[in-house]
């Protein structure tokens, strides 16, 4: 990619290997490039080596002045400034220009006026950072629709897995169950201790499911998209994540312990002390 790249420009390439004052001053000569990080992981690259490309003046040695975060690519990116691209492959042409609009400017109304302007001179196709952030962002959502069934059967499992324990308790603690009722404990509190358990249930299983959350994600960020794609995420924790977690397996024990509570509450203790 060669570019001339305006100072606002220059926000959208975060750099994680190299001093960034440096690595752009080196960047502007021409005689440096930044590489992308899935580039840097496959090649064993950082900031200070060098890399050889096949110029049309030759095989050239550039200087790797930094490396920036990129999502892009998997295979990786070359970023070159523009005046290093034209001397050394001396090709002229331009592929795309970015425009900023001063603030308070309509970018409808801007994206006319270029049009109108360079429209007779050049077909041009002019979208806003806007669109491409709110498409791109939706393309993105969409590939996590399979996350989200996934995450929808695993609460369906849980249910079921939940209710299944409910139904072999009920039937493992009948006479017990029986024993209070005829003691004097109310249908109700039967309900109630029941609800308790379950509850229990879910609380346990929602502590166990934090840390063991937390070790996929680290697997998922730092090994298995370093190894397919060579790039890294930010590893962050959000602690409403965490209580939600928590309320949900709670919430999924107690749903699934409807029924074997009703079923529990509405035995009737002699039935079951006869049959033991």
């Amino acid at each position: 990619m060669a570019v001339d790249l305006a100072p606002a420009s220059r926000a959208g390439y975060h750099l994680i290997s190299g001093d960034p004052a440096t690595a752009w001053r080196a960047f502007q000569t021409g005689e440096a490039i930044l590489i992308s990080e899935p580039l840097a992981h496959r090649r064993g690259l950082r900031a200070g080596d060098a890399l050889d490309l096949p110029t049309d003046r030759g095989l050239r040695r550039f200087a790797i002045a930094g490396v920036f975060l990129d999502y892009g690519s998997e295979h990786g990116r070359i970023l070159l400034h523009r005046s290093g691209y034209e001397r050394d492959w001396h090709e002229p042409t331009v592929g795309s220009m970015a425009a900023f609009a001063a603030p308070g400017e309509n970018l409808a109304t801007l994206r006319e006026r270029l049009q109108d302007r360079l429209g007779p001179i050049q077909p041009l196709l002019i979208r806003s950072n806007r669109d491409i952030q709110s498409r791109t962002l939706e393309i993105f959502d969409r590939t996590f629709t399979i996350t989200n069934v996934l995450r929808l059967l695993a609460i369906l499992v849980a249910v079921v897995g939940v209710l299944s324990a409910l139904l072999a308790l009920h039937l493992e603690r009948a006479r017990e169950f029986a024993v209070l009722r005829a003691t004097g404990m109310t249908a109700g509190e039967i309900g109630g201790l029941v609800s308790l358990q379950t509850g229990f249930m879910g609380a346990a299983a929602g502590l166990l499911a934090l840390p063991t959350g937390l070790l996929l994600a680290a697997v998922l960020i730092f090994v298995i998209n370093q190894r397919a794609f060579g790039w890294s995420l930010p590893f962050q924790v959000d602690p409403m994540l965490l209580l939600e977690t928590l309320v949900l397996a709670i919430f999924a024990a107690l749903l699934a312990g409807l029924y074997p509570i009703w079923r529990m509450a509405r035995a009737r203790p002699a039935d079951a002390l006869r049959t033991e």
